[in-house]
């Protein structure tokens, strides 16, 4: 499970112009493998809500797609109404971005690392927390298909 997006992660990396150190390299891919870990704990998680792999395609989405609206990627999360302002903290996208920008923003000029700090409330040295939190929210998911999981299997055994 982790060759493709290792590969993936070591194509990207040195053909985007990323920092040339080897070291940030390993943080890069360290942080993209974790992410990458942390949808497979949301795949899991989401399949196991329904014994049919298209009902639960069709509802991975859901799921998904608040976690990208509300990462801070698409707009500042200063904007996001009070109701709202919650979903950032449950959104994959949010730690794994916020990790890899925090990585790599050192690579833009001034001007541009401000600007862009400032739009998405980046602080350069939350890296690892929020690496931490992805690995917290890995385990929370495989806890909750553990959870989906022996529920069905009581509902079905009951039967």
């Amino acid at each position: 499970m982790a060759y493709g997006p290792f590969l993936l992660v070591t194509v990207m990396y040195w053909m985007t112009g990323m920092d040339a150190d080897f070291v940030r390299y390993l943080r890069f891919a360290g942080i993209y493998l974790s992410y990458d870990i942390a949808c497979l704990g949301l795949g899991q998680f989401v399949s196991s809500l329904s014994g049919n792999p298209m009902i639960g395609m069709t509802i991975l989405p859901a799921f998904v797609a608040p976690m990208i609206m509300f990462s801070g990627v698409l707009y500042q999360k200063s904007t996001v109404p009070s109701w709202l302002g919650w979903m950032h903290h449950v959104s994959l996208v949010n730690y794994s971005f916020s990790a890899l920008m925090a990585e790599q923003i050192h690579i833009l000029p001034d001007n541009q690392a401000d600007i862009l700090a400032a739009f998405i409330d980046l602080n350069e040295n939350s890296a690892g927390i929020n690496v931490v939190y992805l690995w917290v929210m890995t385990g929370a998911l495989m806890i909750l298909t553990f959870l989906a999981l022996s529920l069905r299997l009581r509902n079905v055994t009951a039967s």
